[in-house]
């Protein structure tokens, strides 16, 4: 009986230490959290429609950025 008590104890010690592991794995490979801007991926018709701004180039990633009016 001790035994078998000694035997659950250590498996739970176990469970509980790979379990932390894992949560720190996740949370070591989880992206960055991104603020919400009022630049969206558009195209220009799609960004006029939407909220009346223009589509603008950015010159860094060369992605267009929809700027809309405040």
């Amino acid at each position: 009986m001790s035994r078998s008590l000694s035997y659950l104890r250590r498996g739970l010690l176990g469970v509980a230490f790979v379990g932390s592991l894992g949560f720190g794995v996740t949370q070591a490979f989880a992206g960055p959290a991104t603020a919400p801007s009022s630049h969206l991926s558009c195209s220009p018709m799609e960004c006029y429609a939407q909220c009346g701004g223009l589509c603008i180039r950015d010159p860094v990633s060369g992605h267009l950025d929809c700027v809309c009016d405040p």
